[in-house]
């Protein structure tokens, strides 16, 4: 006998699979202890006929047709096997005008030597229901029976052309019938009926899977049985299901030769099972006072013992907060931080599943009761900041604090200034100034609740800068002296916290400086008149800042006044003009300053001095009278100049 193997090269695995599907049945041989190799044609004997699987060949089918040669009890007859037409095919075995041509163009195309591997791959495919319809495969004569035989043995050689494709032997007499499966198991799947049993007969190609609802009669869930290759543990997924219904399913076997089995053992499937219990959707949420509530849609799934709230303060994080009993459609959630977000879903339970959470929904409560004032605010400066702290509020609730200022001093209404963006979160706050500010500040703080509601403000405390840093040492410009005086002239860079001047004196043979004025920040110089003639005097400024900080002494300047005595002004003149009268003299050497007197009636009435410059005006008076009086550098008056009129 010539063996031919048909199965394809290693090198291409979609034509490997493809082809196994139909080759799968060369290795059934053994099974009826027949020779090891592999053989194309099978043979089974039952009570009074034979049946015989031939084979497809790797040219399709032989165009003689088989010959069959029988022997054995009763003598020997030859059988020629061809595939019936098309309209015969239809009427005798009801099979699908498609499936036939279907299955005869792949038949005829498979004789086409230049197929490729994935070509003749797809050729095989389709010619799967070969093997899975058994009335289609007697309709293309691949299988063959041979009815009416008397018990005994039968011997069948089976040849195609020149091709020798096997002998078979098969015993009459007997029905064997094909065993029916066992152990059909049903679980619950994702949406589906997941169905397994054991493999049963080696000769068994597909099963059909068959489904009654509840009690009903048991029909067929595929148009075609269910292929299953070699290896390979029987499973079906039944994915048309009510989840409102009860299922029943069994499985019978099909075998390379069309047999049918009996019925497996039943199983039974609420379809429920395998659909995911879903939890309704939260369908309100609303932030009261201190509390979230919570609805949703009433559960209709009668199978759900209960609900379970949770709740978390980031997504994903939720827990248990509360369960419920399935009727339930609201809960209020009265343990709410105020104004923390809080993230809430649903769970539902049968008693044996839990569902997956139901999508989050965030929820914020709200307090607007207004926190109280914060208690115990003290500030303290230093040379660039103002410390501020207080004892921190009791309430549960508070998200921090607003610190307020106002600047004292300033013109008009100080403005009040927010000087924190977001709420502070801990009792304390440094606000940083400018150095050399010498305004005094007002702070007030607010606390600040997590609804975002202010309180009410608290007891305003004063501070300020602490300023250790002096003023500039002036500069002394010009020291000038004349008779009986010396003139000083000094300067001093803008400094907005200046107090006074401070004028030290130092007479010739003194070796310690004296404090002989104090004068006013918007002065630029000093007149002293208590002085002698012919002595030197030396000088020095000092600057005092609002704070006390004393400056460096300014350079020392020195004059020494002359020694001379005084006589009247001369000259003196007193012109009328529209607005003033302007007085004017001869200046004497002798003199360090003047004094302008007013004559009313006998009395005269000093208003001015002392002078430097021989000079003086004031507002218009006519018929006003005038004298001048000089004075020496040791403070000695000398006589009064003539009066004059003002005209």
């Amino acid at each position: 006998m010539k063996n031919v193997d048909l199965t394809p090269p290693k090198e291409n695995p979609m034509r490997t699979l493809l082809t196994l599907s139909l080759t799968a049945l060369l290795g059934l041989g053994s099974v009826l202890a027949q020779p090891a190799n592999k053989l194309l044609v099978l043979g089974l004997g039952q009570k009074s006929s034979v049946l015989l699987r031939l084979p497809i060949l790797p040219a399709g089918l032989p165009d003689a047709g088989y010959v069959v040669k029988r022997s054995g009890t009763g003598g020997t007859q030859t059988f020629t096997v061809k595939p019936l037409n098309k309209l015969e095919a239809v009427g005798k075995y009801k099979l699908d005008p498609d499936d036939y041509d279907l299955a005869v163009g792949a038949l005829a195309a498979l004789n086409d030597d230049k197929l490729s591997a994935d070509e003749r791959g797809f050729l095989l495919l389709n010619l799967l229901s070969t093997v899975s319809n058994p009335n289609l495969a007697r309709a293309l004569g691949l299988i063959f029976e041979d009815s009416n035989l008397a018990a005994g043995s039968y011997s069948y050689s089976v040849t195609a052309g020149t091709q020798n494709l096997g002998t078979v032997t098969a015993q009459v007499g007997k029905d064997v019938p094909l065993s029916a499966p066992n152990a059909l198991k049903v679980s619950p799947a994702t949406r589906q009926a997941a169905l397994t049993w054991p493999r049963g007969d080696d000769l068994v190609v597909s099963y059909r899977v068959q489904r009654a609802l509840g009690s009903g009669e048991f029909a067929n869930l595929t148009e075609n049985p269910q292929l299953i290759n070699r290896g390979e543990v029987p499973k079906f997924g039944d994915t048309k299901l009510d989840p409102k219904q009860s299922y029943r399913y069994r499985v019978t076997a099909l075998d390379v030769f069309g047999r049918e089995s009996a019925p497996s053992n039943v199983v039974t499937l609420e379809a429920r099972l395998a659909f995911p219990i879903s939890a309704p959707l939260i369908t309100t949420v609303k932030n009261n006072q201190n509390q979230v509530e919570l609805s949703w849609d009433k559960v209709t799934d009668a199978g759900i013992k209960e609900i379970t709230v949770l709740r978390g303060d980031r997504p994903g994080k939720l827990a248990p907060l509360t369960k419920l009993p399935p009727g339930a459609t609201s809960y209020t959630d009265k343990s709410a931080p105020p104004a923390s977000p809080r993230y809430y879903a649903l769970q539902v339970s049968d008693g044996s599943r839990q569902s997956d959470p139901s999508p989050e929904r965030v929820g914020r409560a709200y307090n607007e009761t207004p926190p109280s004032a914060p208690k115990a605010l003290k500030a303290e400066g230093s040379e660039t900041a103002i410390a501020l702290s207080w004892a921190a509020n009791t309430e549960k609730d508070i998200d921090g604090y607003n610190v307020y200022r106002a600047e004292i001093g300033v013109s008009g209404n100080a403005p009040v200034v927010l000087l924190n963006g977001e709420p502070i979160k801990t009792p304390v706050f440094k606000d940083a100034i400018p150095q050399g500010i010498q305004s005094q500040f007002k702070y007030t703080v607010k606390a600040v609740n997590t609804s975002g509601v202010e309180g009410e403000a608290s007891s305003a405390v004063l501070a300020e800068l602490t300023d250790k840093t002096p003023p500039q040492a002036p500069l002394l410009i010009h020291a000038q002296s004349a008779a009986g005086k010396v003139a000083i002239i000094f300067t001093l860079a803008p400094t907005p916290d200046l107090m006074e001047y401070q004028i030290y004196r130092a007479a010739q043979n003194e070796t310690e400086p004296v404090k002989v004025a104090t004068l006013p920040p918007d002065s630029l110089g000093y007149l002293d008149s208590k002085v002698r003639g012919g002595v030197q005097y030396s000088y020095a400024v000092v600057a005092v800042d609002l704070r006390g900080n004393r400056s460096n002494a300014s350079n020392v300047l020195s004059a020494e006044p002359p020694t001379q005595k005084l006589s009247a002004p001369a000259g003196l003149r007193a012109v009328l003009g529209k607005d003033q009268v302007s007085l004017s003299w001869t200046d004497s050497q002798d003199a360090l300053a003047y004094y302008v007197f007013r004559w009313e009636g006998q009395r005269r009435v000093q208003i001015a001095g002392p002078l430097i410059k021989p000079q003086y005006a004031e507002a218009a008076r006519k018929g006003a009278r005038y004298s001048v009086q000089a004075v020496d550098a040791a403070g000695t008056a000398g006589p009064m100049s003539a009066a004059v009129d003002a005209k």
